[in-house]
């Protein structure tokens, strides 16, 4: 099997790299602290979505974290995470790691108004930035004293 991701010809063997990549990381530390930390695996290619059934069957991962940005740029639609392809592509995933009975985590961004629909595809692990609060926030106190 090849050992460098961009010349990997097939998925299982995409996915037996992914596999044997985390696995070598975690050996590194043997029986030591990784155990007590959570393992978060990055799914942010098109490769990385088709190694999921196998990156699932990994019992050292917590979570599965979704990166629409950088999914989009693999899937040819650079800066635009809420292509229907792209999006469709995260749901799927997100359901699937659900469905295994796995944490689907993702940051969703500016996308606040559809997190119940993110969460009840499976989503879990949910980031959102800092700057969205207070923009909201801003927004509903600058409407609130305007009308009063």
């Amino acid at each position: 099997m090849e050992t460098n991701l961009a010349s990997a010809a097939t998925r299982s063997q995409l996915a037996a790299f992914y596999r044997d990549a985390l696995l070598a990381g975690l050996e590194r530390w043997g029986d030591g602290d990784w155990r007590e930390k959570i393992v978060l695996v990055m799914v942010e290619s098109k490769e990385a979505i088709a190694a999921l059934p196998e990156l699932l069957k990994i019992d050292a991962i917590d979570a599965y974290y979704f990166g629409q940005n950088d999914l989009a740029e693999s899937m040819g639609f650079k800066g635009d995470r809420k292509n229907p392809k792209v999006r469709s592509t995260v749901e799927d995933a997100i359901k699937r790691v659900a469905d295994a009975g796995r944490i689907a985590g993702m940051n969703v961004q500016d996308e606040i108004d559809i997190v119940a629909h993110y969460m009840d595809l499976g989503l879990k692990w949910i980031n959102v930035h800092q700057k969205q609060f207070m923009v909201r926030g801003s927004k509903a106190f600058l409407k609130a004293i305007k009308g009063s």
